[in-house]
């Protein structure tokens, strides 16, 4: 690995025929492997030079994954110049405002720059994949298998690899079979690696470190993006930005509002409502016979089995303790919200729009989509009336949790 940031001594001689004879090289940055970078600077020019030293290191792969993505219209840095023998590449320099200090210095632009990073990999998905090896089953055993080739060890940790790699053959087809069409996958698609630069042509973002781009799924940059080992991507955005990329929540009304706030601010926004007591029953809470009544209370306590629908309750949970939306009841699950008190009128919105396949959220929502999909509308109106007409849980309004208004 690299010990110093001392430039290689042919580079001089390399700059001179490059066009760059007398510029300063200045150290800028090792990585995980023996390559460096040095930024070369003269009067008012600027320039990254690539020391990538054979046998050790090939920069073909980079030049190569760096034209391919010029060719199609994305902002890789320009080859200036190279020489393959001394492993020197001469790359345009895309200055130093990398997408992670960008957000930790101004965190309102958080959200707003997470979408054009992702509307950048789908602009890249739409294209044919480069020309490079493919995301094979070989190249998923052997990144997996350094979990017992090199932490386990490092931890005295004694594992059965061949049982390990063994579990990842039964699942690893998933992938494989997936019917989603092949594209580059540039493979370290994260906040370190993503540069802003002033070119709103490529929604000014440029790209660096992909030379070990594979031809293989959609999800993998979109995931080294959102779980990005390198900094903590709030839980909020990545759920907002999964929803984004998957067009799974479209809102005319929300979505203009939402895109202004940061991932921080929907945190704390989120904090506030979920922190804030409720005070009474919902504003003007719908009324229905008891026929009515009572059919929204069996939908939402013992589901339609004819009909396919389960318990609103069983994710839902009540205001007793009862299903896996109370903390009581295994641990409080965010993605369930509370419907105990719900304006009615907004429950039937919301239910009818799903109904419709027209509601959309995060990870959870094709459990919504089959779980309501028979609901038929006089039976949305019953469930709708029935929760309006519960007392919110930890209401102060003077009923028992769970009882219902006069």
């Amino acid at each position: 690995m690299v010990t110093d940031m001392i430039p290689p001594a042919t580079a001089p001689a390399f700059l001179t025929q490059a066009g760059w004879d007398g510029a300063a090289i200045v150290p800028l940055a090792g990585d995980a492997s023996f390559r460096r970078y040095f930024r070369v600077v003269d009067g008012g020019r600027r320039a990254v030079l690539m020391d990538a030293p054979p046998p050790h290191e090939d920069p073909r792969p980079f030049i190569a994954i760096a034209q391919h993505l010029l060719g199609q219209g994305f902002a890789a840095p320009a080859i200036l110049a190279q020489d393959l023998t001394q492993g020197l590449v001469l790359i345009e320099d895309f200055g130093d405002e990398r997408l992670k200090e960008h957000v930790e210095e101004d965190p309102a632009g958080e959200l707003a720059v997470y979408r054009r990073a992702i509307d950048l990999l789908a602009d890249l998905h739409k294209l044919p994949a480069a020309d490079v090896p493919p995301y094979d089953r070989a190249v998923y055993q052997r990144e997996v298998g350094l979990l017992t080739e090199w932490y386990c060890p490092a931890l005295g940790l004694d594992v059965d690899a061949d049982a390990y790699h063994a579990a990842w053959d039964a699942v690893l087809p998933i992938a494989e079979q997936s019917a989603s069409p092949v594209v580059t996958v540039l493979r370290d698609y994260h906040a370190e690696n993503i540069m802003l630069i002033d070119r709103p042509e490529v929604r000014g973002l440029g790209l660096l470190d992909f030379q070990d781009a594979l031809a293989g799924h959609p999800a993998y940059d979109l995931v080294s993006l959102l779980q990005d080992a390198r900094r903590d991507v709030p839980p909020e955005l990545e759920a907002a930005m999964l929803a984004y990329a998957q067009g799974t929540r479209p809102s005319g009304i929300m979505q203009p509002i939402a895109a202004e706030l940061s991932g921080t601010e929907i945190r704390r926004l989120s904090e506030h409502y979920a922190g804030m007591a409720p005070t009474g029953p919902a504003p003007g809470p719908a009324t229905g016979d008891a026929e009515t009544l009572a059919l929204g209370r069996r939908i939402a306590e013992q589901g339609l089995p004819e009909q396919g629908v389960p318990a609103c309750a069983s994710c839902h949970g009540t205001s007793t303790g009862v299903g896996a939306g109370r903390a009581e009841a295994g641990g409080q699950q965010p993605l369930y919200p509370e419907l105990e008190g719900q304006f009615a009128p907004y429950l039937v919105q919301q239910l009818t729009l799903w109904t419709e396949g027209k509601r959309g959220g995060n990870a959870y929502a094709r459990i919504m989509e089959a779980a309501v999909r028979t609901l038929r509308p006089e039976q949305i109106e019953a469930v709708a009336a029935h929760y309006a007409g519960l007392q919110p849980a930890g209401s102060a309004a003077g009923t028992q949790a769970g009882e219902r208004q006069p």
